[in-house]
């Protein structure tokens, strides 16, 4: 190998051990990905929606943050379900033709089903169809 060849590897290795340091690292969080309906039992509990921050590389927001914002239901009610990764298409890699969206980090928002029937609920603007058998 000519001393061009290993300088070019040498600066491509470089390179590539900054951009994984500058990518988070989530691989300790639970993956969620969106459904756009669910159904439930009485007394089960899922993860209805996963919130994440403003920008796309902080952290996610706290369920305090978060709870004033949730839609009001008389099917159920909702809690902190923790830290998860999700896909958000407006986090998008440079390159997003190969992924739909980029992972960032988000609260996962359980819905535990108290009483039947059935609501669309809207999570910013996503929707939730939610029905409780």
């Amino acid at each position: 190998m000519s001393s061009t060849s290993r300088r070019k590897a040498g600066i491509a290795a470089v390179v590539f051990v900054a951009i994984m340091a500058l990518e988070p690292s989530y691989a300790a969080d639970s993956t969620w990905v969106m459904q756009s309906a669910f159904s439930l039992t009485i007394g089960q509990t899922e993860i209805v929606y996963a919130a994440r921050a403003r920008n796309c590389t902080d952290e996610a927001p706290s369920f305090d943050d978060i709870k004033r914002e949730l839609p009001k239901t008389i099917l159920g009610s909702f809690a902190d379900g923790g830290v998860v990764q999700r896909e958000s298409a407006r986090c998008a890699p440079l390159d997003a033709r190969k992924t739909r969206g980029g992972w960032v980090k988000a609260r996962a928002i359980n819905f535990t089903a108290t009483t039947p029937g059935f609501e669309i609920m809207s999570f910013y603007t996503d929707r939730v169809a939610v029905t409780i058998k």
